[in-house]
């Protein structure tokens, strides 16, 4: 169930029916108002093609257009298809696997590549209160994980990973390497999981294409000295509102870093038209995250947002354009220990302005409706001659080993007279 703002997914039970309304109960925390559903476990139900009900060994299935009776059912056997449990160095490689989930528990260096994983978990929700927290959070027992990799060392690589009522990838553990996937289509539940869940302590995402995701594409409300460099990452909110492509909450990054991505296509609707989703979205008491020349545009509310507490968050250098909404703070929170400071938004170039605050230092910017692009609309990002973006902005101490072309570095995500990051 999706309720009035659309946040993140709410759940009751029904109790009963009067014509065509319905009476609730046992409903979640964060119901609140109107908004859409859709009704699980109730075979009368069954009136649109393509629905089912499973109930005492026995399927039942909606579909007008052919004859069940002739066709091919294909059903899951089991929950998990590969687990490595303690194991060091094990490499798999060329193998593919479809209904159910993969896990890396207590292993080391070991590897999966060049396969593909289709249909990773579905789940009901357990209970109305742990609908968005998913019980127990970060562990290997929580529900809802996907490619799950909670060992240490292990690596990810060259596979595609897709379809999940939860994460495609649940990325945990520490050290470990997702690299080179094609990761998309989770999170049709609504719920805080996604194509990737980021947890953990070091865990890197590299040189990835990431989409199409029920809330955030990347979600990493746990993590620490991750780095997220070099994907795509697009097609948020598809059934929430209230999301990041990449999103955090209440968490010390421990200098987490997320720089040469491009980010785009996040959607949302809400009714009061005053906040929708962000690119780089770090929410209340998010501590110590680089965010660095990345290309955020086509966002249906805000490229980068800071909100209010953060601490020693940095944006340097990211082009942002298409967006609807002023950049960060949005609003102002109350995270207990956490008090405003050190955060930084320095030589960027964006379509939308930045809110007045005095917890963030903003210099060296350019605000402005005007195009000063080469070529943005065939992925030429590059400043334009003459646009004032060239040599304009000032040196970083954090950024000191990325080269620049001229006097100053330029304002925005790629540098004139430089080759174009991929």
């Amino acid at each position: 169930m999706i309720v009035w703002k659309r946040w993140v997914a709410g759940t009751a039970r029904i109790n009963k029916h009067i014509g065509n309304q319905l009476f609730l109960k046992d409903i979640s925390a964060n119901y609140e108002g109107d908004g859409i559903a859709f009704i699980s476990n109730a075979m009368n139900c069954l009136d649109n093609d393509g629905e089912w009900y499973w109930n005492n060994d026995t399927l039942y299935y909606k579909n007008s257009s052919i004859d069940l009776a002739k066709s091919i059912v294909e059903a899951k056997t089991r929950e998990t298809l590969i687990k490595f449990d303690g194991v060091k160095n094990v490499k798999i490689y060329g193998v593919n696997g479809y209904g159910g989930n993969v896990i890396f528990s207590k292993t080391r260096g070991c590897k999966i590549s060049h396969g593909t994983y289709k249909y990773l978990n579905d789940y009901d929700f357990i209970d109305a209160e742990t609908v968005y927290s998913r019980g127990k959070k970060s562990s290997i027992d929580m529900y809802g994980k996907g490619f799950a990799m909670f060992g240490n060392q292990d690596t990810l690589s060259h596979c595609e990973v897709n379809w999940a009522a939860g994460d495609c990838v649940s990325l945990y553990g520490s050290d470990n390497c997702v690299m080179d996937c094609k990761i998309h289509n989770a999170n049709y539940r609504g719920t805080d999981c996604g194509p990737i869940a980021l947890g953990g302590v070091g865990n890197r995402i590299l040189y990835c294409d990431i989409f199409n995701a029920g809330r955030d594409v990347i979600s990493a409300p746990s993590a620490r000295k991750f780095k997220i460099l070099h994907n795509t990452i697009h097609h948020s909110g598809m059934i929430a509102w209230d999301v990041g492509l990449v999103y955090s909450y209440n968490t010390d990054g421990d200098n987490s870093e997320i720089a040469y991505n491009i980010v785009y296509d996040g959607f949302s609707d809400n009714p009061e038209k005053d906040w929708g989703a962000a690119g780089l979205y770090l929410d209340n008491g998010s501590r110590n995250f680089l965010l660095h020349h990345n290309i955020i545009h086509d966002i249906k509310g805000i490229g980068i947002l800071f909100n209010d507490p953060g601490v020693n968050l940095r944006a340097y250098n990211n082009t942002i354009f298409n967006t609807t909404h002023s950049l960060m703070p949005y609003n102002n929170g109350d995270i207990k220990g956490v008090t405003p400071a050190n955060c930084k938004y320095i030589n960027n170039y964006s379509d939308m302005g930045l809110k007045e605050t005095s917890w963030i230092e903003a210099s060296n910017n350019v605000f402005t409706k005007e195009d000063l692009l080469e070529d943005r609309n065939n992925e030429n990002y590059f400043p334009r001659e003459g646009s004032g973006l060239i040599d304009n902005g000032i040196a970083v101490d954090e950024l000191k080993d990325i080269p620049f072309a001229g006097d100053a570095p330029d304002i925005g995500a790629m540098e004139h007279g430089m080759p174009a990051w991929k």
